[in-house]
């Protein structure tokens, strides 16, 4: 465990958490200690299996024992397949699972000497390597280490035949037997061949031409290294420089554009701010995470260095020349990294304090969202300590963003989805269908008295006569980047209603940024609104850029993201056939959700996850709420006996479905949060976790005496000794856009989901001090799937959703329907 616990000591450097919580490092290290009590337990079960059914063990070793060689025809091709695919069938007649593999086995065990050589040209026949598949070349290379240690004529055959099997079927000798990437079996192949070096370069250049086109990105790039373990320094040398030349001239890049005496520390400065720009905004916050690890570990010299590259708006040597640079999303994701640093090492920023107050109230620049992010990140140092502003500074600080004009009452409401237009012929063509009708309406909200027209005018001069570009951009044939988006799925690139795409097109990337510097200059010359209600700051500048900007901030959504909780469902699929799965439910499976089971002294009292296999899928939804002891029970018998647990909800705090009518009460004790996601949304380490949905009340906080942990994970301590009260996860195994979130095969098992749980020692005291007892519902939906895909149009059988109802007293019991059903806390405690 020594190497894991090095690699995990390196990975603890990089993530965002505190010195003192060494979260991620223990994370990973209780990770592989999961992981691997589970494969000990699966040998031992297994093991045990064996001596409960060693009929059965008995009778597949005798069915291949019983395997006669004659009874494998060597006539053909057609007969040698078509005998082999008969004893599979006599095998699967007889339940058992047998591979073309382990038939192939038992017979090269037993060929007499002179059979040998006729079984290996069986072997490498056209049509058995189609029949046989992904595995053949390792049944080839076992039969052949197996004999050429004692037949000459083998050996002959091996070095005669083996370099031209490789290079026609250069794939499958590096797929391994366990249906992965096997980076040893080619290497190990050729190195038995005892080639001399340029020979082998050959064969796998020979390897390379005949099957590129076909090999898998990893296979290709194995079998490229596997290559230069065989060239000369001078041959890599000359590969590598006609490469970069030929990419140099593709991309039609000048020689000299980047400074040879270019240092590697600017280099990589250079590098990470291209990436902030780049058109994809996943781009985006990868480089982002990059600059944030950067200053984790010290690198605080490359801080100074990115603010430098600020006025940049081309980056040559870095992006393609022949298309624009998308240096305002460059400058905004550079200070929104700056403000996230800010929390996290604040002296890594406060070296260029004075350059973010520069930009942040430079008149030229009037971007409202950088400003934003630039007067939180000050804010966070100058409170802390870490900065010194004279009167003036601090003066210039608070005035960020706020209007000198008197706001006034809103003299009319522009409509998300109702934009009218005046039928002004414009120099600039918005979209009418999104971005006007979607994107700016917000921001025209912010005003007392500004019209739509006034706003576009505005925004096409931010557009054309201060950044210089054309009036044509939204056709498509005019967009600079359009071979990329060709290739990409449309969601990606498509902001529908609103929405913000991944990819942005080069006209929504200017009509975006544009919407921003025109809120800026404007707010010079025109009142802002005022709130339309005292409590809410919705059509306001300041809930604007709330619901702009990041979703739960100071965190990146990133940031809420706890590693996949270590239980057994959330790793490993059902043993149990899909459709019996989907028609039985048991109460240990409902206890098993609300962690009744557990020994870590917490329940689930609020939770939604989703766990999917190949073949299983199921959701999980966990609600609870206080209840009058006198009459919970009668309430729980009553809402467990509705045909649709979907009638009835218990709910949050505050919510509206709250019942306080006599003895009959039904209290929210929770927060729930929703809403849209925002800026973060595309953070490519977030895997959907978006937001904390689910918080103690402020009842509960008080009562309780909580107060939030500071460091990740999320919990609320109790303020008299620090214990943990409640704690939060949110979790997803795969991110938004990856191919597994449509697609699983054999053992695969991923989930998404949050949880929160409370002590039982802490939901013990709040009972207590309140008086009521608490009910907890738990909801499962199972569904048959194919693959990882819910078929929805079949039959309704291949879905179930279950409903259980729990009632638990403060005195300790534990109730259902049918009666009490256990104790969660002993009575008295």
């Amino acid at each position: 465990m020594n190497g894991i616990d090095r690699s995990a000591s390196w990975y603890y450097a990089l993530v965002p958490y505190s010195d003192s919580s060494k979260y991620w490092h223990s994370a990973l290290n209780q990770l592989i200690k999961f992981k691997s009590q589970i494969k000990v337990s699966t040998q031992t079960k297994s093991s045990n299996d064996k001596l409960d059914s060693t009929t059965r063990n008995l009778t597949e070793k005798e069915f291949l024992d019983g395997i006669n060689v004659a009874e494998i025809s060597f006539e053909s091709p057609d007969d040698f397949i078509n005998s082999i695919l008969v004893k599979k069938k006599e095998a699967s007649g007889e339940d058992f699972y047998i591979t073309s593999d382990d038939i192939l086995r038992v017979v090269s065990n037993r060929l007499e000497s002179k059979d040998r050589i006729s079984f290996l040209n069986f072997l490498t026949d056209e049509r058995v390597i189609d029949a046989l598949g992904y595995t053949w070349a390792k049944t080839l290379i076992d039969c052949i280490s197996l004999w050429s240690g004692s037949s000459h004529a083998v050996s002959s055959w091996k070095e005669e035949n083996l370099p031209i099997l490789i290079a026609n079927h250069l794939g499958e000798f590096s797929y391994g037997e366990y249906y992965g990437y096997d980076k040893r079996m080619l290497k190990d192949v050729i190195h038995s061949l005892n080639l001399n070096k340029e020979v082998t370069v050959s064969l796998l250049l020979d390897g390379l031409e005949k099957n590129a086109e076909s090999l898998p990105l990893p296979k290709l790039y194995s079998v490229i290294r596997l290559l230069t373990d065989y060239c000369s320094e001078e041959q890599i040398a000359d590969v590598t420089t006609r490469y970069v030349q030929r990419l140099t001239t593709r991309l039609r890049l000048p020689t000299n554009k980047i400074e040879s005496e270019c240092s590697a520390e600017s280099a990589l400065a250079y590098q990470l701010y291209s990436f902030l720009g780049d058109v994809d905004t996943r781009v985006r916050w990868r480089a982002a995470h990059s600059i944030r690890a950067s200053a984790r570990m010290g690198d605080f010299k490359n801080i100074v260095t990115l603010t430098a590259l600020y006025e940049l708006k081309s980056m040559p040597g870095y992006r393609e020349d022949n298309a624009p640079f998308y240096w305002l999303s460059a400058r905004l994701w550079l200070i929104v990294t700056f403000d996230r640093i800010a929390s996290e090492v604040p002296e890594a920023i406060a070296p260029v304090a004075r350059w973010l107050l520069s930009i942040a109230t430079d008149q030229d620049f009037p971007h409202v969202l950088i400003r934003h992010f630039a007067k939180s990140c000050l804010m966070k140092l100058l409170s802390n300590g870490f900065i010194e502003f004279d009167e003036q500074e601090i003066a210039a600080l608070h005035a960020i963003n706020i209007s000198e004009l008197v706001s006034e009452k809103s003299k009319g409401r522009v409509s998300r989805g109702r934009f009218h237009g005046g039928g002004k012929e414009r120099r600039f063509s918005f979209d009418s269908l999104d971005t006007l009708s979607y994107v700016y309406p917000s921001a025209i909200k912010c005003f007392a008295d500004v019209n739509e027209e006034m706003f576009l005018d505005e925004a096409e001069a931010w557009i054309i006569d201060r950044w210089g570009n054309g009036s044509d951009l939204s056709v498509w044939e005019k967009e600079p980047r359009k071979h990329k988006f060709e290739r990409a799925d449309y969601s990606l690139y498509s902001h529908s209603h609103g929405s913000m795409p991944t990819i942005e097109p080069h006209s929504y990337y200017l009509e975006w940024h544009a919407m921003w510097c025109s809120l800026g200059s404007l707010m010079a010359e025109k009142a802002l609104a005022e709130p339309e209600y005292d409590d809410d700051d919705y059509g306001t500048l300041n809930g604007f850029l709330s619901r702009e900007g990041l979703t739960q901030p100071p965190q990146w959504s990133s940031d809420l993201r706890s590693p996949t909780p270590l239980e057994t469902h959330f790793h490993y699929p059902p043993t149990v056939e899909a459709e019996d799965w989907v028609a039985t439910i048991t109460a240990d499976d409902f206890e098993l959700e609300l962690g009744l089971s557990s020994e870590d002294g917490n329940l689930v009292v609020d939770s939604y996850h989703d766990i999917r296999t190949s073949n299983h899928r199921s959701s999980v939804r966990i609600s609870s709420a206080l209840v009058n002891p006198e009459t919970g029970f009668a309430l729980v018998r009553s809402l467990q006996t509705s045909d649709d647990s979907h009638d009835y909800r218990l709910p949050p705090a505050g919510h509206e479905f709250e019942i306080d009518d006599g003895p009959f009460l039904l209290r929210g004790w929770l927060n729930e949060h929703s809403g849209d996601a925002r800026l973060d949304e595309k953070d490519v380490f977030n895997h959907g976790v978006r937001l904390i949905e689910a918080t103690p009340s402020e009842n509960v906080v008080e009562i309780l005496g909580l107060c939030r942990s500071d460091s990740y994970p999320v919990n609320w301590l109790d303020s008299s000794n620090g214990d943990s009260a409640f704690h939060y996860e949110a979790w997803g195994d795969v991110r938004d856009d990856s191919r597994q979130r449509e697609y699983l095969y054999g053992e695969d098992c991923i989930s998404n989901g949050h949880r929160l749980k409370i002590s039982l020692h802490h939901l013990k005291q709040y009972l207590d001090k309140v008086g009521f007892d608490l009910t907890i519902e738990v909801e499962i939906t199972r569904r048959v799937t194919k693959d990882g895909i819910t078929e929805y149009n079949e039959k309704s059988e291949k879905e179930a959703r279950y409903a259980r109802l729990y009632l638990l007293r403060r005195t300790g019991e534990i109730l259902t329907t049918e009666g009490c059903v256990g104790t969660w806390t002993p009575s008295g405690n």
